[in-house]
């Protein structure tokens, strides 16, 4: 149900991004690493065909999603794309560190710093973010309202918010 939602809401966001002519790009994190699956397109249908098919489940390689969007956003600013806003939809806890040869069970500590100073990375680069929250509330343990602040970005909570809702959060850093 919750991805059903996130994606509800991110075809919503693709429609307000081809209105606005803006360019979207889909990275899915999921696994061990991030993988870019658009580049950054003006093609809303492209993208669309991407996020029907975006698979879901597996480990939560958040530092992956975070430098593979900073690199997103600093290659489209060199092609003289001036802004960029990086949406993260997840529930906010990494549990696969951005090099798996480094630790063969990193602490909950260790992926939280990292996490943290990726996003330190990102916030520093002028990147806006939006951090959309997936996790059930009775589970949840906070981890995507910090991962919001360390960002300094907006934080939504999906199955509070519909997608019109979404898309303003977004809009606000736009």
């Amino acid at each position: 149900n919750r991805m059903r939602e996130a994606k509800g809401a991110a075809i919503h966001l693709l429609q307000v991004a081809y209105v606005h002519r803006d360019q979207v790009a889909l990275i899915a994190f999921r696994g061990g690493t991030a993988q870019t699956l658009l580049e950054p397109s003006q093609s809303v249908e492209r993208a669309k065909r991407e996020l029907d098919v975006l698979p879901t489940g597996g480990g939560t390689p958040l530092a992956s999603a975070l430098i593979t969007a900073w690199q997103t956003a600093q290659s489209a600013r060199s092609k003289g794309i001036g802004q960029a806003t990086i949406v993260l939809m997840t529930d906010g806890r990494a549990n696969v560190p951005l090099n798996t040869a480094d630790v063969l069970t990193p602490s909950k500590q260790q992926l939280q710093d990292e996490v943290k100073t990726l996003a330190a990375l990102v916030r520093s680069a002028g990147i806006h973010s939006v951090i959309i929250d997936t996790q059930a509330n009775y589970l949840s343990r906070g981890e995507a309202p910090k991962l919001a602040q360390w960002l300094d970005g907006r934080y939504v909570y999906l199955p509070n918010a519909r997608a019109e809702q979404i898309a303003v959060a977004i809009s606000r850093n736009a």
